[in-house]
C-alpha cells in the first residue's frame, strides 16, 4: 500500500466518523453530502452500514441532554429549598397578627408548590425498537 493509499484511507475512514456524528446530531443526507463532499447515495449507504454507531452516538448524546436537564432540576430544587427555609423562619419570628403575614403565606405556598412540582418530573424520549424501523414514546420518572 503506497503513501497516497494511506492517506486516502485515513481521509475516508476521517469522513465516516464525521458522518456518524453529523447523522447522529440529526442533519439531513444533503447538508451532510455539502459538508463532507460525499454523495448521497454513500451515505445513505453507510448510513445502513453504520446503524448502530449513530444509534450508539444519538443515546450517548440523549444521555448528556438528560444528565444535563437533572442538573438543572436539582439546582432550582435547591434554591426553592432554600428559599422556602428562609420564608419558614421569617414566618416564625412574625406576629400573625402582621397584615404583611398573608402575603408571606401565599409566597410559602407558591414556593412549596414549585418544591413539589421538581419531585413529580417525567422524562420523555424515544426508544428505539430494533428490527421493525420504529421508535416508541416512553415516559420515566426521574
Amino acid at each position: 500500500m503506497g503513501e497516497t493509499d494511506v492517506g486516502e484511507s485515513v481521509k475516508s475512514i476521517t469522513k465516516k466518523e464525521n458522518f456518524i456524528q453529523l447523522r447522529a446530531e440529526g442533519l439531513s443526507f444533503e447538508k451532510i453530502s455539502r459538508e463532507l463532499n460525499v454523495s448521497k447515495k454513500t451515505l445513505i449507504n453507510w448510513s445502513r452500514d453504520f446503524e448502530c454507531d449513530i444509534q450508539n452516538m444519538k443515546s450517548l448524546r440523549l444521555d448528556m441532554l438528560r444528565e444535563r436537564y437533572l442538573r438543572d432540576i436539582e439546582q432550582r430544587l435547591k434554591i426553592y429549598c432554600k428559599f422556602q427555609e428562609k420564608i419558614e423562619k421569617e414566618l416564625l419570628s412574625r406576629d400573625l397578627k402582621d397584615l404583611s403575614t398573608d402575603k408571606l403565606y401565599r409566597i410559602f405556598d407558591q414556593n412549596e408548590s414549585k418544591i413539589s412540582e421538581g419531585f413529580n418530573v417525567f422524562f420523555k424520549g424515544e426508544e428505539p425498537f430494533y428490527g421493525l424501523g420504529k421508535a416508541r414514546l416512553i415516559e420515566w420518572p426521574i
